[in-house]
Parts: C-alpha cells; structure tokens; sequence
C-alpha cells in the first residue's frame, strides 16, 4: 500500500493450488451413469491494482482492476444424481477448468451535510465461466440441469442517493437502483442472472433524554421483469413487495433491552424470485412474514477464561 496527500494505491499478488481426489461410491443409479473417480491439480495465480482519490473531502473515485480465480467445486465436477433439496438431476464435467476473470470497476461517491449520493459500475469477463443450465431432458420427471463452462461477460451498475434533511432531525429518506447483465460471448444470456431492482425507504429515529431510542421505517422493492434469460429458462414477471416496522430500546443497570415489530411482504404479494429454483415446479416466495424480535445486550463483558485462571 502507498498513501499520498489524496490518494491511496493497492496493488498485490497471489498465487496458489487446489487439489481433489473422489472414490467410487455406489449409488441408487445405474452403473452407466456413474462418473468415474478422478484426481485433478488446478494450480492458480491473482493479481490487483486499485486507487482511491479525494480531490475534496466530500468527493471519493475509487478505481480497481483485478482477476480473480474459482477452481471449480465437487458438485460441479462430479454431480450424476438427483438434488433432493431443489427436486433437479444435475450433471457434473470432471474435465473442467479453472473460472477465471478480469475485473474493472469505477465508483464516485458524494458524501455532503445532508445529502449522500454514489454510482458504481462494474464490467467482469470470464474466461470459463462456470454456471448451471436447464436442458430439455428430465430423469423420471424430475429436470435434468448440466453444469457447463464457456467464455462469458457480466456487466452491471449501481446508484443510490440518501437525504437527511435537518428540519426533521433524525429523518433518512434513501433509495437505490442496481442491476446487471450477463452473457456469453456467442450473445446468449447466462441463466439465473437477477432482476433489475428499485429500493427505497424513509426511516425516523430519535433518542429520548433518558437514553431511550426508537426507530420506524416503511419501505418498498421494485423487482423488474427479467426477459434476459438462458434459452430454456422462465422468465419473470414485475413484483413489489411492501416492508415496514419499529422498535424501541430502553437501557437498564446492567442491560439495554430491544423489542422490535417488523412485516416484509406485508400485501401478501405472489410472485416469483428470478433466481428461486423453485419457481418451475410454481412454488411462491415467501408471502406476508411478521416477527417480534427481543434483544438483550448486557453492558458488561463476561469474564475472559484468562482472569478466571488469574484470579
């Protein structure tokens, strides 16, 4: 790391090596479908640059470049099997490569008395990126999804602003867009990329004279339609989903005491989550959810085993 007046630079290597070895373990598959046990090295090496500049203190850049590895998993080897958990036949290839990417992202932050503002984008490229596809087979009704690995792109931006305004002191009105696009480089969409996603919420809190806090909040998501799919994958249809809750903390001698009310979905809105491997069999999120929280945080740390050895 170096640090000037108004700007810091971070650059780095790395390198390392992953190792995996399976046995043959008889299953309920026929002897066919078994893959065979196999033993691979997949050896790895990163590098990174990034700077962060503050021509004024309200004003941030932050620029990095990097790559990165994924050595791919055990399921993405050697999955030949039904996936109990998600009702799918997946399919592994032993003879996969390591993932690799080049990254480069830009953010610009501005931080004011009352007025926070930021927008980051980023642009990832994926040699072998690794992703799991649905296919047009099924194993005794039950989809079969096969891992694969091709050259890929994913792109994406995101932007938030957030007011304060000092006429109501303790008042925080914020929202935030962020979304992305992935591809592969012959042009198609890479499955199970989320939607585009719109939040905002205004939140009030204050703090009493006796040390009592409150807060409240109401808040809203906008998740887009997702048409940019993979070609045998649903798309999804718009949903807004409705949140809102409150909660009080009041101080004790030896410990603070937080109860809190809080609702998601509160319009007990049907829809659909983009990346739910659920959604094919026209199973729902989850729908109208309310919890009532406690929480005690003791003013007084437990004794550590060392003062107790002293002592």
């Amino acid at each position: 790391k170096h640090h000037y007046t108004r700007i810091n630079v971070e650059y780095g290597l790395g390198a390392g090596a992953r190792y995996i070895k399976t046995l043959l373990t008889k299953t309920v598959n026929d002897p066919e479908k078994d893959i065979a046990p196999f033993a691979i090295w997949r050896p790895f090496a990163n590098g990174m640059i990034g700077t962060s500049i503050n021509p004024v203190e309200w004003f941030n850049i932050k620029m990095n470049a990097s790559t990165g590895v994924r050595s791919p998993n055990l399921a993405e080897l050697s999955s030949n099997g039904l996936h109990e958990g998600i009702y799918t036949y997946e399919l592994g290839d032993p003879n996969m490569k390591n993932e690799q990417n080049v990254n480069f992202d830009i953010d610009l932050e501005y931080s004011g008395k009352w007025l926070r503002f930021f927008i980051s984008g980023f642009y990832n490229y994926f040699p072998k990126y690794i992703y799991l596809e649905p296919t047009t087979g099924n194993w005794y009704g039950f989809p079969i999804y096969r891992f694969e690995q091709h050259d890929a792109s994913i792109k994406g931006m995101e932007t938030g602003i957030s007011l304060t305004p000092g006429l109501v002191p303790g008042l925080k009105l914020s929202a935030s867009y962020s979304g992305l696009e992935g591809r592969l480089t012959s042009g198609q969409f890479l499955p199970y990329m989320p939607a585009q996603k719109v939040k905002s919420e205004i939140r009030y809190s204050r703090q009493t004279k006796k040390k009592k806090s409150l807060y409240a909040f109401a808040g809203s998501d906008v998740v887009m339609k997702q048409p940019k799919t993979s070609v045998n994958e649903q798309t999804t249809p718009l949903y807004w989903l409705l949140n809102a809750g409150f909660g009080l903390t009041i101080p004790g001698r030896s410990a603070s005491y937080t109860i809190s009310l809080s609702g998601k979905n509160l319009l007990n809105e049907a829809y659909y989550d983009h990346l739910s491997r659920l959604k094919n069999y026209g199973i729902l999120n989850i729908g109208r959810d309310i919890s009532i929280n406690l929480k005690i945080n003791f003013n007084h740390p437990l004794k550590s085993t060392e003062n107790e050895n002293n002592n």
